[in-house]
């Protein structure tokens, strides 16, 4: 990235005109208006993003919603690749850090790898239902930073197989609570299954 840019890039200015592009591509995923938020304080934008979020995703995702999601954030990412040049892994590191920061998230790792969320303003507002389809705004966004339009296949079919999963394992907690509510209503209560 062209050193002249990196005061832009961590002005007031960017940071809102971020937030607003955020709250954009969310919108146009959702297929629902988005809220004017580039004119609020940045503690304000933040939060009004977040509950507009929540409560838009409060229903488990669609697997077309969350496809419409990763590619909204990809055409975003990759609009942010060409306009600051970013072609060396340094810089859209760096970068990638910075765009973070703006949103309340500290990040750790490395892209492409491993990439940890070290802290999140959201996790205050999220379900990690509604945090698991967020995730795809954050992969394809990466996706397009980092000029990799074909991983987004192959990264999906693990999202699905996660989400999967998390369904599968809510189901056995739902399963284990009936069990124990059916103990319970027993005349003998003094061995129960759940004692084991």
């Amino acid at each position: 990235m062209i050193s002249v840019l990196w005061p832009i890039v961590r002005s007031q200015a960017f940071r809102r005109i971020e937030l607003q592009q955020l709250m954009n591509l969310t919108a146009r995923a959702l297929g629902k208006p988005a809220r004017r938020i580039w004119t609020l304080s940045n503690a304000k934008a933040l939060q009004v993003y977040a509950e507009y979020t929540r409560d838009h995703l409060q229903d488990t995702p669609t697997d077309d919603l969350i496809q419409r999601m990763n590619d909204e954030a990809f055409r975003v990412g990759s609009r942010l690749r060409t306009l600051f040049g970013l072609s060396k892994q340094a810089d859209i590191e760096a970068f990638t850090q910075l765009l973070y920061q703006h949103i309340g998230i500290v990040l750790k790792g490395h892209i492409p790898g491993e990439l940890c969320f070290r802290s999140c303003f959201f996790s205050q507002y999220y379900t990690p239902s509604i945090c698991l389809a967020a995730s795809a705004l954050d992969e394809g966004l990466m996706r397009g930073l980092g000029g990799d339009a074909h991983a987004a296949k192959r990264d999906l079919i693990w999202f699905e197989v996660y989400h999967a999963l998390h369904e599968v394992l809510r189901v056995l907690r739902v399963f284990k609570v009936l069990k124990v509510l059916k103990v319970l209503k027993r005349k003998d209560y003094e061995k129960s299954d759940c004692d084991r």
